[in-house]
């Protein structure tokens, strides 16, 4: 009797969908053209009303250049919206921005889509179905408690989001591919870092996107708020990291650029001061450290404690903001976010099995006010109740849709998670610190998740979704030559 390789099917999945593209054009070549069209369509977003957004939106459509490079490409654009201008309603569209980013890129990546092995993968699957499955829940459960306008207005959200987890784990095949869009993508970020720092220093004078101004001493980058800001920070940081602890020291112009990046990333994501942001770093390397094992170990890990340490040691000397010392007993803003967390457990534990819909917390929540700790009264955190929607992305989906809804949305945690673990036995250095820092970049989006309404709002969880199904199946691949 002939013997069965279970992982005979996995192996052929994985060779078909890493089948070589066309030779890439360097990305040095195409920059003029991009800057010429650049200019042009700056021309046509003016209707903006602001300089800075539609010079970004320009440059945003006219990325799509890169796409001579392959279908990989048609990520470059929504990276970059992302980093950017993605909470945008565009005018000249009557659309959100990463509507019309995604809508076109599904355009170019159509060809990768309809080749690539949606179901018929474990890692494609581990992610794909409990995405679906969770935004098919989500749907019913709006249809049970909102108006059909506001049902089709979210499913539309959200299946923008999943185009962007398909295009990410299907048209990204090589390493080439990545390594050239890491670049992009990271290149756009210090930018951002960089206006994050003249907003810091020189508020009146900086550049500003969405929002003019910052909030209170805190910097809003192009988008509309810190926490906004430090979402998008922390969706690079971590895999910068990785790839930054994996790559062998050399005394070269390209290397350096490297911990520059990471230092400029890391310091506009102090000036966020959006505290569960920088906090989570503590679990992200450690976690890294996990993986990484040997000598970088014990370097993060010994760099987790120096700088707890420090974090104890500097305070009251000005070197680290007085923000980050705050908490709900002095501080309204924490405060309010422990109101939140004790009213939203109580609403969910009131409505476990399909909660009480996604637009009626504010409507709801001032009937829990008994729940809530005499010390947040005093110190005014209360005042959210009523206000503010829940500040806690795994409660907001249990109070808004129920147990299964939030069993589903763990999963997807865990399905992306999972994969960027195979991922990470890649041979190949930049693709192992990549995969290991986008493990990291999972933690530290979930725990900063854990105090604010990421899901309204940040794509970034399907992209890393998508991501690991694409580096999970370079490994496998790899493995099998």
């Amino acid at each position: 009797m002939a013997s069965i390789n279970p992982t005979a099917g996995t192996i052929r999945v994985a060779q078909a969908v890493v089948s070589p593209y066309r030779p890439a054009r360097p990305i040095q070549r195409l920059i003029l053209p991009i800057i010429v069209l650049t200019a042009a369509l700056s021309v046509v977003f003016a209707s903006s009303g602001n300089a800075t957004v539609a010079w970004v939106t320009a440059f945003t459509f006219a990325s799509f250049i890169f796409v001579v490079n392959g279908p990989a490409w048609a990520l470059a654009p929504i990276l970059i919206n992302e980093m950017t201008l993605y909470s945008f309603l565009n005018p000249t569209f009557g659309l959100s921005q990463r509507t019309v980013v995604v809508g076109v890129a599904i355009l170019f990546a159509i060809t990768a889509i309809s080749t690539g092995h949606l179901f018929d993968d474990i890692k494609m699957r581990r992610v794909l179905i409990p995405t679906l499955m969770f935004v098919g829940l989500v749907t019913i459960m709006n249809m049970q408690h909102s108006e059909e306008a506001y049902v089709l207005e979210y499913l539309r959200y959200q299946l923008v989001q999943v185009a962007m987890l398909i295009i990410a784990a299907t048209a990204v095949r090589r390493v080439q591919d990545v390594r050239q869009i890491a670049i992009v993508v990271t290149a756009v970020t210090v930018v951002v870092s960089l206006i994050v720092l003249w907003q810091h220093y020189g508020p009146a004078t900086a550049i500003y996107g969405i929002r003019e101004g910052n909030q209170k001493g805190r910097a809003v980058g192009l988008v509309n708020s810190p926490v906004s800001l430090a979402n998008q920070l922390i969706f690079v940081l971590p895999p910068l990291l990785g790839v930054f602890f994996m790559t062998r020291f050399r005394w070269s112009r390209a290397y350096m650029l490297l911990p520059v990046s990471v230092i400029l990333i890391a310091q506009a994501l102090n000036f966020t001061y959006t505290r569960s942001a920088v906090f989570a770093s503590v679990p992200t390397l450690v976690v890294m450290a996990l993986m990484f094992g040997g000598r970088r170990r014990t370097i993060m890990v010994g760099i987790v404690i120096l700088g707890i340490f420090a974090y104890f040691a500097l305070e009251n000397t000005g070197l680290i903001g007085y923000r980050y010392y705050q908490d709900a007993d002095d501080d309204r803003s924490a405060s309010s976010h422990e109101a939140l967390q004790d009213v939203s457990l109580a609403i969910a534990l009131d409505h476990p099995v399909d909660g009480i819909g996604h637009e009626a917390f504010t409507t709801v929540a001032p009937d829990y006010l008994d729940v809530v700790d005499e010390e947040i009264f005093q110190t005014g955190g209360v005042g959210a109740i009523g206000d503010h929607q829940p500040h806690n992305d795994f409660l907001n989906v249990w109070l808004s849709w129920g147990i299964f809804t939030l069993i589903a949305f763990i999963g997807i945690y865990i399905g992306t998670f999972r994969n960027y673990v195979i991922a990470a036995r890649n041979a190949d250095p930049f693709m192992r610190g990549l995969a290991i820092g986008c493990a990291g970049g999972v933690v530290t989006y979930g725990v900063n998740s854990f105090y604010h309404n990421s899901l309204d709002s940040s794509a970034f969880l399907l992209v890393y979704a998508g991501f690991s199904v694409a580096f999970a199946r370079m490994a496998t691949t790899q493995s099998a030559r």
